[in-house]
């Protein structure tokens, strides 16, 4: 469904929606990778679906419209903007040393080790939510701006760039670092593992 919107708000609510699932299966894998997996993408969707929104509504505010076919070509005006939406894109589609990557990996691993079949839908839908992800920045970005298209004259200002720069330099630091999250999350979920377990055993 994310493939065949037209506006930006609601494909990346969908993006977000299905970004969740990896939480939902993470947990429910009831192993520590999946369940580290399901925190750790939380603390990332968070990151990242708030720049992608902020960016959408930084767009709107100039474009009067959030169709992507109304409002293609941002990059020549708004440079800025559009170095941020391709950032927090990639970071969504899960770049390597992005949280994005570390999230959705941790996540499919624990699946993986409880559900094999599944991780391996889980691992193609990685795969599809890049390629809608990319359409988002390809049309917007550097599509073609169309006839009687409003004239863009100004990129983002300051405070703008600072808060966009902040989520973007938290979904690197957690990227590059995942060990200041995980390294606190394992001692908390050792303890409560058990307990699910025997809880899995008692409906298995």
């Amino acid at each position: 469904m994310a493939f065949a919107q037209k506006n930006m708000k609601t494909l990346v609510a969908y993006s977000s929606v299905a970004h969740m699932s990896f939480v939902a299966a993470g947990i429910f894998s009831l192993n520590e990778s999946g369940i580290v997996g399901a925190i750790f993408q939380m603390l990332s969707h968070g990151l990242i679906s708030a720049a992608l929104f902020l960016c959408v509504g930084m767009i709107y505010s100039r474009t009067g419209t959030m169709d992507m076919s109304k409002c293609g070509g941002i990059a020549a005006s708004m440079p800025k903007l559009s170095f941020m939406m391709i950032f927090f894109s990639m970071a969504s589609a899960g770049l390597p040393g992005t949280s994005g990557f570390i999230g959705e990996f941790l996540s499919i691993l624990g699946i993986f080790q409880a559900f094999r079949f599944t991780a391996v839908c889980f691992a193609v839908g990685v795969v599809l939510s890049a390629a809608y992800t990319l359409r988002l920045c390809r049309e917007v970005i550097w599509g073609s701006s169309p006839e009687g298209a409003k004239v863009i004259d100004s990129d983002i200002n300051a405070v703008e760039f600072v808060i966009l720069g902040i989520l973007a330099a938290l979904v690197l630091f957690f990227g590059i670092y995942p060990a200041s999250v995980i390294t606190f999350l394992k001692p908390w979920i050792s303890a409560i593992l058990p307990e699910l377990q025997k809880f899995q055993l008692s409906w298995g």
